[in-house]
């Protein structure tokens, strides 16, 4: 998993402006907007004790 999320954060670094204000695939959000709901839901279920908590950080 963390090499996806490696992945995912050097993706997400090569974003414009343009692009995280994009629409995404779900109605009415943007790509801001399910990243933000993702990462959210992440931090959310590591607080809660039902995921572990995961880094983007080099181990």
């Amino acid at each position: 998993m963390r090499d996806e999320r490696l992945s995912l954060a050097d993706f997400l670094d090569g974003l414009t402006a343009d692009d995280w204000n994009r629409d995404s695939l779900c109605d009415g959000w943007t790509v801001h907007d399910v990243l933000a709901h993702v990462a959210l839901a992440d931090l959310l279920l590591a607080a809660t004790g039902r995921l572990e908590p995961r880094t983007l950080s080099p181990a």
